[in-house]
Formats: structure tokens, C-alpha cells, sequence
């Protein structure tokens, strides 16, 4: 097949699954480094005239610097709204120590008409559980993992989280879309997700108290609480969310050089079969197309330990591949107290296990562990090249980790981007040398030795990694 052939094909196939719009390659900014992507998150803020909202799993509890920016948008523009969701159980875990929700409740309780803080809440840990799991270990049964960031007519797809790391040395990827129709859909899923929300306010308790908790999370939606009733509270989720999840041309303009297709993972709260969530099926539907052709690609994970239907198709793909996967030091983990300590060495024991299989089926690929002084690696997606210029062609980008949590646990977004614009493609290039630069083949490299203890550990729980 050639490149127009391939193209054409993966773009049919994906219009069956996800919406998708038409848009022109040069409203896509490709940002490169976490400076970069502080310093567009805070301009997009600034000049935002009439809405912010971050969708994230939390924004770290020290980042004063981030509302200080919040706060002085909303101080300069009357007219602005802001709304912001993070995850419930990892923005309170601190508690009653200062977290991330005691830091965002400051803002609504300044802007109380024009500030919107909602934490989302699991339905797969409630009752029993719920009272007796300790806080380091609850968030084994689900996270809001999505990470959106919009503002006015521009939407920010990322992996990267709102913490001090992420602005300055834990690499990710960020694409800001400058089209107002994509971003009205975006504003869309966090609207859905505010719906399905806790409502995080301030607390008008003895604040004289010691230890006093400085906010309160209420359930003031139509939908049924996940802790009480979840079941209804997915039915009602799978009804809210039928929009993001339809397939169908969602913008105006029906012809352009660019194609993207908003994906999502939302098992956690779907009543139906998981299958109804997009992202697996458009993925695997790209790593089938790349077992019946010689694309060249790229795909990388900084926690690698991919679906079982996904992990198949790049042990099958016909085309020369790279796996990127964190290092021991690169793992956000890394020297982590506790038995969090082990993460590192388990993801590098399911990479040489996954390059092992691959030797043994001749697979054309390679695995590569990225290590950087003072990084850590977050980054995620991808990319398939075209045959006639090298460049890459399409692109994945968003929150997922593509593992067996992210396709159970939690909520994810993820768009697929398919590109015929030279520039656009070159970008996406740039993205792949800039994460190789600091990446070696595992087989070219010395590895830490896993300990038999940390085999065992990643037996038991690789579900949960």
C-alpha cells in the first residue's frame, strides 16, 4: 500500500469509532519541553476572556506560583469563569494536612460565583472498602487520569499533571489546539465530568480549630452518588458521556489537512460493556494496520506495561519499531519509600520480558530506556511513519498509559492525529528526537538486576501497574 492508501484506510476505520473533526495542521502547537509547557499554560490563562478549565488528576499542593496566575486572571477580567476537576482521592490524601484541594478551595472561596472546583470520586470504592483502605493505597481502584487544558477557543492535550515536576523536569508531551470547535467539544467532557463530580467548597467550620479541614465536598448533582449508588451513578455517567463517544463529523469544515479524533477510557462509569469506551478499539485498530503493512514506528510509555491485544500487535508489527520506556532513574518512583519503591524495577522486568519475546519471534523492534541527569520520563503515544518521507504521518496524544490500569481503572483522553501537512509532520518528528536524544537500547546497556522479590511483586499486581 502506499502512504495515501494507509492513510485513507486508518482514516475510515477511525471514523467508525470516535468523532472527529477537520482542521488545518497549522492550528496544532507542538511543544517540546516542561518550561514550554508552564509557560503556555500560564499565557493561555492570562489571556483567557472568558473561560479556563483544567481538567488533571491533581495540581501539586505547593504550586502557590499556578494560583497566583489563577487569581490574577480572575482579578483582571471580571467576566472570567473558571472550572477545574481533579481527582477526589489523590487532591485530598494529605488531609488534614494541606493538599491540593485545601489550595483550590482558596480560590473558590475568593471568586465563590466565578470559580468552579469539582474532584471526581471512583464508584468502584465505596462502602466497606472505602472506610477501611488507607489513603497511599486507594487510588488502586481509580483515578480521573484526564488531562485537558482550555481556554477560550484553544484546548491543551497532555500527560503531563499541574505540579512543580512537570513545569520543570519530568518530560511529557503537550499539543495545543487553537480551533474553537475542538475546544467546545472539550469544554463538553469537563462540563460531562463536572456533572459527575464532587463539588469542592469551603468549609465555614471553626476554622480556630487545629487540624481543621479548610474545604467540603458535597454531592449537589442530579446523578446519583458513586459512594451510595453506583450503579445509578453509572447509568446516569453512560448517558452524560453518549456524546463524547458517538462517531460522526462534529466540525463545520469537512475538508482540511488534518484529522482528529477525541478518544476516551472510561470503563469506571460506563453501565455497559467496556467496549463502549473508544480509546482501546481505536488504538488496536492502528496496531492492526501496522501488522499488515511495513510502517515504520515509534511507541513509548514511561510505565510500560500495555493491554494484552496492544502488546500483540507491536510484537507483530511488520515495520522496523522503537519502544521507549522509562529507566530505573527515570521512574517517577524511583528511591520511593515503601513498597512504591519497587515500581521501578517491576516496569523494567515487564520491558526486558516484553524484549525478550520479541527476540524470540524475530520481532523488528527495539526497546530503549530513556535517561536524562535530573529527569524523570512521563511521556506516552504513537507515531507512525510515512514510507516516503520518514516523517511521521499520525500520532496519538492525551493521558493514557496504555496499560492494563488505564484501560480498567481509570479515566482517560487520548486523540489520534492524522496529518498530510509537511510542517504538522515534522513537528511530530521533532517530538520523536527529542525524547531519543536521551534514550539506549536496553540491549546495548548494563540493567540493574531485578530482585526475585520484585518479580514476584510484579506477578501479583502488573494488573494495577
Amino acid at each position: 500500500m502506499t502512504d495515501e492508501n494507509v492513510t485513507d484506510e486508518l482514516e475510515r476505520k477511525l471514523a467508525l469509532i470516535a468523532p472527529k473533526f477537520f482542521i488545518d495542521g497549522s492550528c496544532i502547537q507542538v511543544l517540546l519541553k516542561p518550561d514550554e509547557f508552564y509557560s503556555n499554560l500560564k499565557k493561555m490563562i492570562l489571556e483567557a476572556k472568558r473561560n479556563v478549565f483544567l481538567t488533571t488528576l491533581y495540581i501539586g499542593k505547593e504550586e502557590k506560583e499556578l494560583i497566583e496566575v489563577l487569581r490574577s486572571a480572575l482579578t483582571n477580567n471580571s467576566m472570567l469563569q473558571v472550572s477545574i476537576v481533579a481527582d477526589a482521592l489523590r487532591s485530598t490524601r494529605e488531609t488534614p494536612k494541606e493538599s491540593s484541594a485545601s489550595l483550590l478551595v482558596t480560590l473558590k472561596k475568593e471568586f465563590p460565583e466565578r470559580v468552579q472546583i469539582r474532584l471526581y470520586h471512583t464508584p468502584n470504592l465505596h462502602g466497606f472498602k472505602k472506610r477501611v483502605v488507607p489513603p497511599r493505597m486507594n487510588e488502586g481502584w481509580g483515578l480521573q487520569h484526564m488531562k485537558i487544558y482550555g481556554a477560550d477557543d484553544a484546548v491543551m492535550l497532555s500527560g503531563a499533571n499541574l505540579s512543580h515536576d512537570y513545569f520543570t523536569n519530568r518530560q511529557d508531551r503537550y499539543h495545543i489546539i487553537h480551533d474553537k470547535e475542538v475546544t467546545a467539544f472539550y469544554h463538553g467532557v469537563h462540563q460531562a465530568l463536572c456533572k459527575l463530580s464532587f463539588a469542592c467548597n469551603p468549609n465555614s467550620g471553626n476554622s480556630d480549630m487545629k487540624n481543621a479541614i479548610p474545604y467540603k465536598l458535597e454531592w449537589k448533582n442530579s446523578a446519583p452518588s458513586p459512594l451510595h449508588k453506583p450503579r445509578a451513578f453509572k447509568r446516569e455517567a453512560s448517558s452524560i458521556f453518549r456524546f463524547a463517544l458517538q462517531p460522526g463529523t462534529l466540525s463545520t469544515q469537512k475538508h482540511a489537512d488534518t484529522v482528529l479524533y477525541p478518544l476516551f477510557q472510561l470503563t469506571p462509569i460506563l453501565a455497559g460493556p467496556s467496549s463502549e469506551s473508544t480509546e482501546a478499539t481505536a488504538v488496536c485498530c492502528i496496531g492492526e494496520q501496522m501488522t499488515k503493512e511495513k510502517i515504520p514506528w515509534t511507541f513509548t510509555a514511561g510505565y510500560f506495561n500495555v493491554y494484552q491485544e496492544l502488546r500483540r500487535h507491536l510484537l507483530s508489527a511488520k515495520g522496523k519499531g522503537t519502544v521507549v520506556v522509562a529507566s530505573q532513574t527515570a521512574n517517577g518512583f524511583y528511591k520511593s519509600p515503601g513498597p512504591s519503591g519497587m515500581i521501578p524495577g517491576a516496569y523494567q522486568y515487564i520491558a526486558e520480558r516484553f524484549l525478550s519475546v520479541a527476540k524470540k519471534l524475530h520481532s523488528p523492534l527495539d526497546v530503549e530506556e530513556y535517561a536524562r541527569d535530573k529527569y524523570t520520563y512521563h511521556a506516552k503515544g504513537i507515531w507512525l511513519n510515512s514510507l516516503k518521507t520518514s516523517h511521521p504521518f499520525l500520532t496519538t496524544i492525551g493521558s493514557s498509559n496504555y496499560t492494563r490500569r488505564s484501560l480498567n481503572l481509570d479515566l482517560e483522553a487520548t486523540a489520534v492525529i492524522v496529518t498530510r501537512s509537511a510542517p504538522l509532520q515534522l513537528a511530530f518528528a521533532a517530538e520523536i528526537q527529542n525524547i531519543r536524544t536521551f534514550s539506549c537500547s536496553m540491549q546495548q546497556k548494563t540493567l540493574a538486576k531485578v530482585p526475585l522479590y520484585v518479580k514476584t511483586f510484579t506477578k501479583l499486581f502488573q494488573g494495577k501497574l
